[in-house]
């Protein structure tokens, strides 16, 4: 019976073991002594800079993820304007402002808070928060912002009449149950899983849910950006 429930899932979502995510702990042990020491090194000779020198370290450090997480999305930002939103949110160098670009102020926001505020625990209205920070406001389509989505949600490619489902996630009506369930696991855990397998977890899981209309790449990688912050203190 429980082969046959294996099979007939067609995604992992429907699989009658989900959500209990299994992982061979001896494979994760040096990944997880690599990254605890390469952290601690980088940040042992951050805090043996002067103030300025840091600040500017800290700030080009949360540029470069900035861009990189808009990348992932097909999305180009001038950089400039992403520093100048990250340094005045920070608190940094006096004198920069905030963007004129929205997507760069927003996914500014959204690297400021993960840092600044990354003991928080996850709660919908931080995630709410998050999305609603890095998906501008639109008067050409119909998203839902700072809320979960309330319409199916498939991931595709192709033409119009000749597209393929890759995946397709979890019903509306399911969506908060199953965020209720990965937020209490998330909080759960903090302190008594390695980071980088519970950043893994926690990424893969979110993906799945697929909660939001838009924006959940973005989010789901800073989900996985605070639980290595909480790893490391």
């Amino acid at each position: 019976r429980y082969i046959s429930a294996m099979r007939n899932a067609k995604w992992v979502w429907q699989r009658s073991d989900w959500p209990n995510f299994q992982y061979e702990e001896v494979v994760f042990t040096e990944i997880c002594s690599e990254f605890t020491a390469v952290a601690s090194r980088l940040a042992g000779r951050i805090e043996a800079l002067s103030e300025l020198p840091r600040q500017e370290i800290t700030v080009d450090l949360m540029v470069s993820e900035a861009i990189k997480t808009m990348e992932i999305e097909g999305e180009r930002l001038d950089r400039e304007s992403v520093v100048n939103s990250i340094a005045a949110l920070m608190g940094f160098l006096p004198g920069k402002g905030l963007a004129w670009d929205k997507k760069a102020e927003g996914v500014a926001r959204l690297m400021t808070d993960v840092r600044q505020h990354w003991n928080q625990p996850l709660t919908h209205n931080l995630l709410f928060a998050w999305q609603q920070a890095v998906v501008p406001e639109s008067y050409l389509y119909n998203i839902n912002r700072g809320a979960y989505r309330d319409d199916e949600m498939q991931i595709v490619s192709g033409g119009v009449g000749h597209y393929k489902v890759h995946y397709e996630a979890p019903p509306p009506d399911r969506v908060e149950v199953e965020m209720d369930h990965f937020i209490d696991w998330y909080n759960a855990t903090q302190g008594r899983l390695p980071g980088p397998v519970r950043a893994g977890v926690a990424h893969l899981w979110f993906e799945v849910i697929h909660p939001f209309d838009d924006g959940n790449g973005r989010v789901g990688r800073a989900i996985a950006d605070q639980a290595l912050s909480q790893d490391l203190g």
